[in-house]
């Protein structure tokens, strides 16, 4: 479920403050806009690789930054971050956002958005599409190690929509 957020978060302040940064450049370009989802793992039947979609946003959003945090003593090594559409299996970067997040529950675990010298990627450019496909886009999360126990994610994403 995607709302936008009134509410000034450590995230967003930390954009702020900093008038060279990057980020604050995105945050005035556009709302900065707030997901985030729950992703369960099921224990000894999630195996390397498996995928889990956590939000779910429009193809032209601009990732801004995210962060995935593990609930309930939770502890897996890399884990990549991606993008996929959620209908065309053909468009997809399981790790295009950050590999080898070592997820527990003792804080956030962030990645930055596609914010560079070159400009900003929208989500789709991201998940490696060609062209805007439209609808929406995942953010997933890849598990490269079996998970020995079950336990769950909580992903949250900050992206903005012009």
């Amino acid at each position: 479920m995607a709302v936008e957020s009134n509410i000034k978060s450590d995230a967003i302040q930390a954009m702020e403050a900093d008038p060279g940064n990057r980020l604050a450049v995105t945050r005035r370009g556009g709302r900065v806009r707030y997901a985030e989802g729950i992703v369960t793992t099921t224990g000894t039947t999630t195996t390397s690789g498996s995928t889990y979609r956590a939000v779910r946003l429009p193809s032209n959003a601009r990732v801004v930054q995210g962060s995935v945090q593990g609930i309930g003593g939770i502890d897996l090594p890399n884990v990549s971050a991606g993008a996929a559409h959620a209908t065309d299996s053909g468009i997809s970067d399981g790790d295009a956002f950050a590999t080898l997040l070592d997820i527990d529950d003792t804080g956030d675990h962030f990645f930055a958005g596609h914010v560079s010298e070159s400009g900003d990627r929208r989500l789709w450019q991201v998940a490696g599409a060609s062209a805007n496909p439209g609808g929406e886009i995942d953010v997933l999360l890849t598990l490269a190690a079996d998970a020995v126990a079950a336990g769950q994610f909580m992903v949250r994403v900050w992206y903005v929509v012009d």
